[in-house]
């Protein structure tokens, strides 16, 4: 049974560039240490939150632990997380 909403949360790192050279230079950095953060996340699943807190560039959700709440289908914002959650609702299995 696929479900109709999720519970999100993420951590936001924010891309600015004047020139395209500069964008991908920060791309780099940007995936560099999301993957570092990753790694952490692995092993300390529960430092989402504090992470979020620390990390997080969304003033919308940065001191909520990236907490987004619940999202209906239909209900997203960014294209980027609309694009996480219904990968995420067309692969999760529940018991």
């Amino acid at each position: 049974m696929i479900p109709d909403s999720v519970k999100a949360r993420h951590i936001l790192l924010e891309i600015k560039a004047n020139t395209q050279v500069e964008y991908q230079e920060k791309v780099k950095e940007a995936k560099t240490r999301m993957d570092s953060i990753k790694e952490v996340l692995a092993e300390s699943p529960q430092e989402f939150e504090v992470l979020a807190k620390a990390i997080s560039q969304d003033p919308g959700s940065k001191d909520k632990g990236g907490n987004l709440g619940w999202i209906k289908q239909g209900e997203y914002f960014i294209q980027e997380i609309k694009r996480a959650i219904t990968r995420y609702l067309q692969i999760s299995e529940y018991i």
